[in-house]
C-alpha cells in the first residue's frame, strides 16, 4: 500500500505528538508540515535520495520519511526531535540496497 503525502503529514504529526490518531490537525499546522513535506523531498530528490512520487511513497519509507520530516518540522512547533539523521540513514541504506529496474550496458574493451 503506497504512502501519500497527508498520510506521511498525519505521521509525522502524530511522531510529533501534535495530534492524535483520532483527531483532526488544525489547518495551519497541516500546511506547515505539507510544506516541510515538499521541502524535504525536493532536497532528496536532488540528492538521488527519492524515486517515488511524493503523493505515491512506498512503504519501506514511512519511517525514515516520517523521521527525515519530523526533524525538519519540529522547531516550528517549538519541539526537538532528534530523529532526522537516523531516519536519513535508513533511507540511504533502504535506497542503496534497492538497485536498479535498468539494465546495464557491458563495454567491451
Amino acid at each position: 500500500m503506497a504512502l501519500s503525502k497527508a498520510d506521511l503529514r498525519d505521521a509525522v504529526a502524530e511522531e510529533l505528538g501534535i495530534k492524535r490518531a483520532e483527531e483532526a490537525l488544525s489547518s495551519a499546522d497541516a500546511a506547515l508540515i505539507e510544506k516541510r513535506i515538499d521541502g524535504t523531498y525536493e532536497y532528496l530528490v536532488g540528492e538521488d535520495l527519492a524515486y517515488w512520487d511524493v503523493d505515491d511513497m512506498p512503504d519501506a519509507v514511512r519511517e525514515p520519511m516520517t523521521m527525515i520530516v519530523s526533524s525538519r518540522a519540529a522547531p516550528a512547533f517549538g519541539i526537538q526531535y532528534p530523529g532526522g539523521p537516523e531516519g536519513t540513514r535508513l533511507l540511504r541504506v533502504h535506497c542503496a540496497r534497492r538497485g536498479t529496474s535498468q539494465p546495464t550496458k557491458a563495454e567491451y574493451y
